[in-house]
C-alpha cells in the first residue's frame, strides 16, 4: 500500500518520480532506436536485394506516384474523394494513362504495385502458394475469419480442396431453389409500367437464395412480414462486410477505425446468425441416404467433413460474403445497360421465347449466346470488382513494369503487394478497340475471351462459384425478357455513377419501367 505521506515527503517523491521518468524515457529510447534500426535494416536489405536483382535480371524501378507526404495519405484521400463522387475508375484511368500499365505507390511504408499488364497478371495469378497470397490484405480478427477467400498456404488449400467439388455438384441441384426466388423477385415488379428500382430487390433475392443454398434456410426478405423483410439484418451484414473491406484496404492504418462502435456490433450480429445455422446442422442426425435429398445445402456437405463450429462459421461466412451480391449486382448492371440500349432487350426476348421452361440451361451453349454476350459486356463495361490484391511472401520478380517504358523486369521485395485493376484491364484500347467505353454486346460475336478479361481472378484462387454466377444471372434476364416485352429507363441520370463496395454497382440504383407481355 502506498504510504499516505508519500506526496508530502519532497526528497522521496522527487527521487521516485525521477527514477520512473528515467525508466520510461529509457524504454522509449530503446523503442525508437529499435524502430530506426529496423527501418534502416529493412531499407538496406531492400537496397541490396534490388541491386542484386538488377544485376542478375535487369530489373529497374517502376514509375511512381508523386506522393506529397511521406505517409502516402494524399493518394488515399484522393481515392476516397473520387469514390465518394462515383468516379473512382476515372481516377485510376488518369494515373494509368500518365504512369503506364504498371506503377508503384506507398502507404505508411507499404509498397503497392498497380498493374493492368497481362504478363504481370499471369505471373501473379499462377504463382505458387509460397510466392503470392492474401497475407496483409486481411486485418487481424477480421469479420470473415480464416476461410477460402481469406487464408493462405495449407489453410487455404484445405478450404479449396473441400469446397471446389461441392460447387460442381451444386450447379445443377440448386437450380429449382433459385427459380423460386426469381419468382418472388418478379412478383415485386409493377405490372403497369410504373417506376421500380430493381437493384435492392435483386439484392434481397440474391441474399435469400444464397442463405438457402449455404444454410438450407432462406432469409425470405422478399416476403412481406417475414423476420428479415425490413432489411435490417441485410444492412448489418453489409456494414460488417464493408467495415472489414475498409480495414483491409487501410492495411497498417486500420487503427483509424478503432472508434467505430457499430462495426463490432454488426459483426457479432452476423456471427450469431451463422452460428445458429451451424449449430442446427451439427445437432441434426445424419440422413440415411444423402444422395436422395432433393435440396442441396452446402453447410450440410461441409459438416460431413468439419465438426468444429467456429471453423464451419468462417467457411460459411466466406462463401456467404462472396456470393450474396454477385448475381444481384451483375443482373442489376445488365438491366441498367439494357434500359439505355433497349434494342438489345428485343434481341434477347426473341431468343428467350424459344427456351423451354423444362430445358436445363447451359451457359456455354449456342442457344444462350446473346445472353452470354450481354453478361460479358456488362462485366467488361461496368465492373468487375475494383482490385484483386496479392502479397509477396518472398523476394520475387514481375516480368514487366520496370523503367520509364515499363518493359524491364520489376523487383518485388518480400511484403510488397501487387494490385490487379480489373476495370483498367477491361478498357485497354489496344485489346478492346477505340469503342472500349461503349456498351456493345455484339463485340463478343467477333472476339474470343482475351486473357485481360479476369472478372473472377485466375489461377488456383479463381472464384469457385463463377459458373453459378454466370448461369443464374442469365436465368434472371431470361425470365424478365420472357415476362416483359419492353424496358424503359426511368432514371434522369443516364450515365453509370459508380458505388464501389466488394463489387461495383450503380450508386443511383436501377430505376426502370417494364411493359408486361400480352397474355
Amino acid at each position: 500500500m502506498l504510504n499516505k505521506n508519500f506526496f508530502t515527503i519532497p526528497w522521496q517523491s522527487t527521487s521516485v518520480w525521477k527514477f520512473y521518468t528515467c525508466l520510461a524515457l529509457g524504454f522509449l529510447g530503446i523503442f525508437v532506436l529499435s524502430a530506426i534500426t529496423g527501418n534502416i535494416y529493412s531499407k538496406l536489405r531492400g537496397y541490396i536485394a534490388f541491386h542484386s536483382a538488377r544485376g542478375k535480371h535487369g530489373c529497374r524501378r517502376p514509375p511512381s506516384y508523386p506522393h506529397k507526404g511521406w505517409l502516402g495519405l494524399d493518394l488515399m484521400q484522393e481515392r476516397q474523394a473520387a469514390s465518394d463522387q462515383g468516379r473512382l475508375s476515372a481516377h485510376y484511368d488518369h494515373w494509368f494513362a500518365n504512369l503506364g500499365h504498371t506503377w508503384e505507390e506507398k502507404l505508411a511504408g507499404q509498397r503497392l504495385i498497380n498493374t493492368i499488364d497481362m504478363a504481370n497478371i499471369r505471373v501473379t495469378f499462377n504463382a505458387d502458394m509460397n510466392t503470392f497470397g492474401r497475407a496483409g490484405a486481411f486485418h487481424e480478427n477480421d469479420f470473415l475469419g480464416p476461410g477460402i477467400f481469406s487464408s493462405d498456404g495449407p489453410r487455404w488449400k484445405f478450404s479449396r480442396d473441400m469446397i471446389k467439388p461441392l460447387f460442381k455438384k451444386a450447379e445443377v441441384r440448386s437450380t429449382a431453389m433459385f427459380k423460386r426466388h426469381v419468382d418472388r423477385f418478379i412478383a415485386q415488379i409493377p405490372r403497369d409500367g410504373s417506376t421500380v428500382d430493381v437493384q435492392p430487390l435483386l439484392k434481397k433475392m440474391n441474399f435469400d437464395s444464397t442463405a438457402e443454398f449455404i444454410f438450407g434456410k432462406s432469409t425470405d426478405s422478399l416476403l412481406p412480414g417475414s423476420l428479415y423483410s425490413d432489411g435490417e439484418f441485410i444492412e448489418a451484414f453489409n456494414y460488417a462486410n464493408a467495415g472489414s473491406l475498409k480495414r483491409r484496404k487501410a492495411g497498417r492504418l486500420a487503427f483509424r477505425y478503432w472508434m467505430d462502435r457499430k462495426y463490432p456490433k454488426t459483426v457479432a450480429e452476423v456471427h450469431a446468425f451463422v452460428d445458429q445455422q451451424v449449430q442446427s446442422v451439427l445437432d441434426e442426425p445424419p440422413a440415411a441416404d444423402q444422395g436422395t435429398k432433393a435440396r442441396y445445402v452446402l453447410l450440410e456437405q461441409l459438416a460431413q467433413q468439419i465438426k468444429d463450429p467456429i471453423t464451419l462459421r468462417y467457411e460459411c461466412l466466406n462463401l456467404f460474403a462472396g456470393g450474396r451480391d454477385g448475381v444481384a449486382v451483375l443482373a442489376a448492371n445488365a438491366i441498367f445497360c439494357l434500359a439505355r440500349n433497349p434494342s438489345h432487350w428485343q434481341e434477347l426476348r426473341e431468343t428467350a421465347l424459344s427456351i423451354s421452361d423444362s430445358l436445363e440451361l447451359d451457359f456455354d451453349s449456342k442457344s444462350l449466346k446473346p445472353f452470354r454476350n450481354v453478361i460479358y459486356e456488362t462485366i467488361r463495361s461496368t465492373g468487375p470488382s475494383a482490385v484483386i490484391t496479392r502479397t509477396a511472401f518472398k523476394d520475387t520478380i514481375l516480368p514487366k513494369g520496370g523503367g520509364p517504358d515499363g518493359e524491364s523486369p520489376l523487383f518485388m521485395e518480400k511484403g510488397d503487394q501487387v494490385a490487379v485493376y480489373g476495370w483498367g484491364c477491361n478498357h485497354i484500347e489496344s485489346v478492346w478497340g477505340k469503342d472500349c467505353y461503349d456498351f456493345k454486346p455484339d463485340r463478343w460475336n467477333h472476339i474470343k475471351i482475351p486473357p485481360e478479361f479476369v472478372p473472377f481472378g485466375g489461377g488456383r484462387r479463381i472464384c469457385p462459384a463463377y459458373q453459378q454466377v454466370y448461369l443464374q444471372s442469365a436465368y434472371v434476364l431470361i425470365r424478365l425478357v420472357q415476362e416483359y416485352e419492353s424496358i424503359e429507363n426511368h432514371d434522369p441520370v443516364v450515365e453509370y455513377v459508380q458505388l464501389v463496395r466488394n463489387l461495383i454497382e450503380s450508386r443511383n440504383g436501377v430505376k426502370i419501367g417494364l411493359t408486361p407481355a400480352a397474355p
